[in-house]
């Protein structure tokens, strides 16, 4: 089976490509973006091409130097190269009339694969043809607009074998199945033949919340179903999440972390070929792994950095180096657990949850993907500190609730400090009354009470501190919002809850972490 960092790339749309910038600021910032991905375990780049006047000679012939750069750059630090074309009327100042811009388009295809035959790059169909307007030449689809789309996209691949009767093409470059509009025109396509020729089918699942709905929902699965029915190999050529907001919603750096992370490890669990990250083209600041070239100060020579997506998908991804997947072992649907494998070494767990934190089998589950070694197989129940679960007060027992819970936090207290100490991290917990010399529920009685409640946070706190210190909680997802006062409510039974609810979480959240340090 490829091994995940074999299937993995990037785009690099070419925002430099059709625009006015020159050709040394080109080249600038090709080469910043050519750094930063060499710093990643990736194998593909995505280099999208298409009619635009910064490519154009004053006498109507191609200006290939651009491309040329950006493939000769690829492929001298080692990558292989997939070369889409997109039929979008970005570089034209005065757009042409439909029929003289698809006569452009097939010269441009025609010309640019002839200048490229010697080169080992893959082309791909046109780039979310059959959504039409902006992708299609400004043009709504149509059948005769379809049949268009489906003859360039056959002299891509008609004239990429002429060269290369070995030569790979990735047909398709189907947007995402999330407008039905889309996909009905996708598959009016499939049912007229487009996907009998070619080596690989194409599509972007760009998801609107968090990736799993990928495995759930009948659109998406259905889809993908279709292309997998042809017999060609599924590539996803595009996927990703805007940060802060983009056309599949608002997100926030950590969760464009965690979504893009997560899915990668289901696209390869379901046995998608090439897996491409849109993208790396550091103008496109929603969505590059990097930070902009003069943002921050890259131009001015300072150093250049990835951003958080590109830190923790640096760090995670060295770790599967050259591991296929192997498994899923079996859990909560909200839960994923997937097993990697490499020769000669020892198997790799990655992990994560669609829920709140909470332990499994001994494990930490965040909604950070997360890995360890499997020096032994995960054990159906195995747990060391079993999840706590506090006494909700549903009655005026008050005394009786907060004295069940503080057994149950003292316990587990204990245990956390013992962990410490083992790491040479000494705290100890603050001494906690029972308040059973309390015989009513006076207001002496919920001073005492307001008291002991602070002191359980600030036992708690401590230690999330404690272990955020040695970056054992990275990811995690405990409550720090700020604590209730029991008297500025006559709520009281519901204020003294979310105190429960509160150290209920964070304890967990705390125990899950040693349970999952433990098995490494």
């Amino acid at each position: 089976m490829t091994a995940l960092t074999d299937k993995l790339g990037v785009n690099d749309y070419g925002m430099y490509f059709n625009n006015n910038i020159d050709y040394e600021k080109f080249k600038s910032n090709w080469d910043y973006d050519m750094q930063m991905m060499s710093r990643l375990p990736i194998n593909w780049i995505r280099i999208g091409y298409g009619y635009w006047e910064a490519n154009i000679n004053p006498d109507g012939s191609f200006n290939f130097d651009r491309l040329d750069y950006a493939i000769n750059s690829a492929l001298a630090n080692g990558f292989k190269v997939i070369i889409p074309f997109f039929a979008t009327f970005d570089g034209y100042k005065t757009p042409p009339d439909y029929q003289t811009a698809l006569q452009n388009f097939k010269k441009l295809v025609t010309e640019t694969i002839t200048h490229l035959r010697n080169k080992a790059v893959v082309f791909e169909a046109v780039d979310e043809a059959f959504s039409g307007n902006h992708f299609w030449m400004n043009q709504p689809i149509s059948d005769d607009v379809i049949n268009d789309i489906m003859n360039i996209n056959f002299l891509i691949n008609q004239l990429s074998v002429a060269f290369n009767s070995k030569a790979e093409f990735i047909n398709g470059d189907f947007n995402g199945p999330g407008n039905p509009v889309y996909v009905a025109n996708a598959n009016k396509a499939i049912a007229k033949g487009m996907l009998t020729h070619g080596t690989h089918v194409s599509y972007h699942p760009y998801q609107k919340g968090n990736p799993e709905l990928m495995l759930s929902l009948p659109s998406e699965t259905e889809f993908l179903n279709t292309l997998k029915s042809t017999g060609l190999s599924v590539s996803v050529t595009e996927f990703g999440y805007g940060s802060p907001n983009n056309f599949n919603g608002s997100y926030s750096r950590q969760q464009q972390s965690d979504y893009t992370l997560r899915q990668i490890f289901l696209l390869d669990m379901l046995g998608v070929e090439h897996i491409v990250y849109f993208t790396m083209d550091n103008s496109d600041k929603t969505w590059s792994l990097q930070g902009n070239y003069y943002d921050t100060g890259v131009v001015k020579g300072e150093k250049p950095a990835f951003n958080l997506v590109g830190n923790q998908l640096q760090e995670l991804l060295i770790e599967v180096y050259g591991y296929s997947f192997k498994n899923r072992i079996e859990t909560t649907p909200d839960d994923f657990c997937l097993v990697y494998e490499k020769d000669d070494e020892l198997d790799k767990l990655i992990y994560w949850t669609t829920s709140t934190s909470h332990t499994f089998n001994g494990l930490l589950m965040t909604s950070t993907p997360q890995i360890m070694e499997l020096s032994e197989p995960i054990v159906a129940n195995e747990n060391n500190f079993n999840n706590i679960v506090l006494d909700r007060l549903d009655s005026s027992n008050i005394i009786k609730n907060y004295q069940i819970n503080l057994n149950i936090l003292k316990k587990s207290f204990s245990e956390i400090v013992s962990f410490l100490e083992m790491y040479g991290l000494k705290y100890h917990s603050e001494i906690f009354a029972d308040l059973s010399q309390y015989d009513k529920l006076d207001r002496n009685f919920l001073f005492a009470l307001q008291e002991e409640i602070k002191k359980i946070d600030r036992t708690i706190n401590n230690y999330i501190e404690t272990f955020d210190s040695t970056s054992w909680l990275r990811g995690g997802d405990y409550d720090d919002y700020q604590g209730y006062s029991l008297f500025d409510t006559g709520e009281f039974k519901c204020t003294l809850n979310r105190y429960w609810n509160k150290f209920e979480t964070n304890t967990n959240v705390l125990l899950g972490t040693i349970n999952t340090i433990q098995r490494r």
